[in-house]
């Protein structure tokens, strides 16, 4: 995907800056519109719900400084059974130029707790350019081979796994967004024993 990107608190500009940017000025049922709007909006307290809403988007609960990673609150395979557990994240509000995070999760069937961390460091405005490390203590599937995160994150592949290896992973991946390309350079480390 392609994200169109704003300058910060281009939302917030005043009237004068639109009507030089706009070349045919706004009819009046376009004013009455946006009063309407705008009116509803704060009515109905909406814009406190937008950074909530973007948050969910990417499966994340936005609390002050934090965001809280639902996908690890529970999953389920037939090795596990169920997996809970709390995945827990710096957002943006603490910093934009990084990002911590840490997760655990408890087996039911296997009694076994799994857990990870990352930090990424942002190394422009937008998140284009990034470098992260990883650790994890966890399971996967026997002689599987990780390719990437895209092609691993397989739920079916996860769903069904009744047979598991502990797998102890260290990564290092640095990635970088230019316009419609998405570039990946990384390394990882696996020590991997049949449970």
């Amino acid at each position: 995907t392609h994200t169109l990107k704003l300058a910060e608190k281009a939302d917030e500009a005043n009237d004068s800056i639109w009507m030089n940017l706009r070349p045919i000025p706004l009819t009046e049922k376009e004013k009455r519109t946006y009063v309407f709007d705008d009116s509803l909006f704060t009515a109905l307290k909406i814009n406190k719900f937008v950074p909530l809403l973007e948050k969910l988007t990417e499966a994340k609960i936005p609390i002050k400084y934090f965001d809280i990673n639902l996908d690890r609150v529970w999953s389920y395979n037939r090795y596990e059974n169920s997996r809970w557990g709390l995945g827990i994240e710096t957002n943006e509000s603490l910093s934009k130029h990084f990002s911590v995070g840490v997760w655990a999760g408890y087996g039911i069937r296997d009694a076994s707790w799994k857990y990870g961390g990352f930090t990424t460091l942002n190394l422009d405005r937008y998140k284009d350019f990034s470098f992260s490390i990883a650790y994890e203590h966890t399971l996967q599937e026997p002689g599987r081979i990780f390719l990437s995160p895209e092609i691993d994150n397989n739920y079916i592949h996860r769903l069904l796994m009744n047979k598991a290896d502990a797998v102890n992973s260290f990564s290092l991946t640095l990635k970088k967004r230019a316009g419609y390309w998405n570039m990946e350079l990384g390394g990882r480390y696996e020590d991997i024993a049949a449970k």
